[in-house]
């Protein structure tokens, strides 16, 4: 079975969202003076290709340890978003794939912003669901969205609203993903599991899709 990755590499020189510090790999060992490699890694839950929990904004949210971990796997399908008009992904354009949503646990919007990924580009103008078109998959039973974009939400959007639509409602969101450019149109199995943090609110994950 062919596994395709999804994922960005973590490296400190990777785009983080503004305010968020770059993630620091060095090596704390190595080899040549102590027989073995091993690395220190500092980063924050959110960088990187990673899920967010509902605990990410709602108080008394779902943290990582306490989510089931068959939440972050699912039969899923990719929806071709390039086209979405003013940056808006709206409920009409993802209602014409109800066909394909039977049975559908996770949705991958691909937008092709991840080609911008490592560019000053990738973080302003990304295109976004809207708040109804979010309510309207979970209400459909699917409990998981993933994109190719740094967030759900526009940068300055405040409340969060697209993150409210799906968090509030138990559903995880799975951001800066990338390679869905090659994903097939009928159903796969896609992974994409956090480190088990203790109280975690999102976590950098290896995503992948079996085809």
């Amino acid at each position: 079975m062919p596994v395709i990755d999804l994922s960005h590499t973590i490296a400190p020189s990777m785009p983080v969202y503004p305010g968020t510090p770059a993630p620091s790999v060095a090596p704390a060992r190595t080899v040549r003076e102590d027989g073995h490699l091993e690395h220190a890694i500092a980063l924050h839950t959110h960088v990187g290709t990673h899920v967010d929990a509902p605990a990410h904004l709602l108080e008394d949210g779902d943290t990582l340890d306490g989510v089931a971990l068959e939440r972050f796997a699912g039969r899923a399908i990719v929806v071709d978003a390039r086209s979405a008009s003013d940056g808006r992904i709206t409920q009409d354009r993802i209602a014409a794939e109800r066909t394909r949503l039977v049975d559908v646990d996770i949705v991958l919007l691909w937008t092709g912003w991840s080609a911008r990924w490592g560019t000053p580009g990738y973080l302003e103008g990304f295109p976004c669901l809207d708040e109804a078109a979010a309510r309207w998959l979970v209400d459909r039973g699917v409990r998981g969205l993933g994109v190719d974009t740094i967030s759900v939400d526009p940068m300055a959007a405040d409340p969060l609203a697209v993150h409210h639509a799906l968090l509030d409602r138990g559903a995880i969101i799975i951001e800066n993903l990338t390679g869905l450019d090659v994903l097939p149109r009928d159903p796969f199995l896609f992974v994409a599991l956090p480190l088990k943090i203790a109280g975690g609110d999102g976590s950098p994950v290896r995503a992948a899709a079996f085809t």
